[in-house]
């Protein structure tokens, strides 16, 4: 049966490039991109677990449009369980501060900033996971 899990991605872009972290999954140790977030805390709003998640993962401090979160289910399959996900999706700039150092969990092994471009094969692992960063992206360029 699948584990209830309540989160928050950031979509964080500049140009036309979009940050992404590397994952090692702790049970099959497959090694894959996803985008910054995570669960949100008891005390917390999405939105700030977003940019705290963001923070810890990749050391940037973001900036949010909270006007135009996305909220989506899907399952994901990570470290030997299914989880049933409820993600809250937010568009993200960078703020002008260089990025923090990273000391977050072993299966985190970093962060690029990579092409739009490789989006669409990076995250081809989860369909939905690819298909709704890419529509945050295009939402962000109009």
């Amino acid at each position: 049966m699948p584990v209830s899990r309540i989160r928050s991605t950031v979509v964080c872009t500049r140009d036309n490039e979009i940050l992404l972290i590397e994952l090692r999954d702790p049970t099959t140790q497959k090694r894959m991109w996803s985008l910054p977030g995570g669960k949100i805390e008891p005390h917390e709003q999405a939105f700030e677990a977003a940019v705290r998640e963001t923070l810890e993962e990749t050391g940037y401090q973001v900036t949010l449009d909270r006007t135009t979160p996305i909220v989506s289910h899907y399952l994901f399959r990570w470290d030997g369980q299914v989880f049933d996900v409820t993600n809250h999706w937010f568009k993200g700039t960078p703020t002008k501060n260089p990025p923090a150092v990273v000391d977050d969990a072993a299966y985190l092994l970093g962060h690029r900033w990579l092409p739009i471009t490789r989006v669409a094969a990076l995250l081809s692992y989860h369909p939905h996971v690819c298909e709704t960063t890419l529509k945050l992206f295009a939402d962000h360029e109009v």
